[in-house]
């Protein structure tokens, strides 16, 4: 089975670390692995992790009409394409509309409905699309994964806590200040320090 990945953030990007030895966890025997680069690519050690993870790796630059990145993944003749980036910036969805692959499915990028008639499925799992929502709010059939949408990579060493964070006081416990001076983010318990 040819299964193709295509998101503008195969790169040092949240969706690249989440993603990266995802890849490689694909039974060779089984599967053949595309990925997809939609726009820059770079120079970083994860973007080479990746491509070595993959069977194939392919930059699509932004220069690139729709019609042209469909005809590159067409080309590739993959029997799925994933896309990561749901509605998110650099996703390349004029392209996935003229269905360069069989099946089209949406993942990562948003657990919400892409609202669009050429995503086959959403990947999702019963947190982020409870049962009684799909019926309301999703156009598109659910993958409901049993545990967690979420792809993992190996784990890193953690950075550690930033110096100033313990000594900064906090609002409320669970709320911290955001990247964006005077704004607040709620966070859940089992990412506080």
């Amino acid at each position: 089975l040819r299964v193709a990945y295509l998101s503008s953030d195969l790169r040092d990007h949240p969706v690249g670390k989440l993603t990266a030895s995802l890849f490689k966890l694909h039974d060779r025997g089984q599967f053949h692995v595309l990925c997809f680069q939609a726009g820059l690519g770079e120079d970083s050690a994860l973007q080479r992790e990746i491509k070595q993870n993959c069977d194939s790796f392919q930059i699509l630059p932004d220069e690139m009409t729709d019609v042209e990145v469909a005809s590159a993944i067409h080309k590739a003749r993959p029997h799925i394409i994933v896309e990561l980036n749901a509605l998110t910036r650099g996703g390349r969805h004029g392209a996935l509309a003229m269905r360069p692959a069989p099946l089209q499915i949406s993942f990562l990028g948003s657990s919400g409905p892409t609202g669009m008639g050429h995503i086959d499925y959403i990947v999702a799992d019963r947190v982020v699309a409870p049962p009684h929502l799909q019926e309301q709010h999703y156009i598109e059939p659910l993958i409901r994964l049993p545990n967690s949408f979420l792809a993992a990579s190996t784990p890193q060493p953690h950075p550690g806590v930033y110096p100033h964070a313990a000594s900064t006081p906090q609002p409320h416990p669970g709320v911290y200040p955001h990247a964006q001076p005077g704004t607040l983010s709620r966070t859940p318990a089992y990412t506080r320090t």
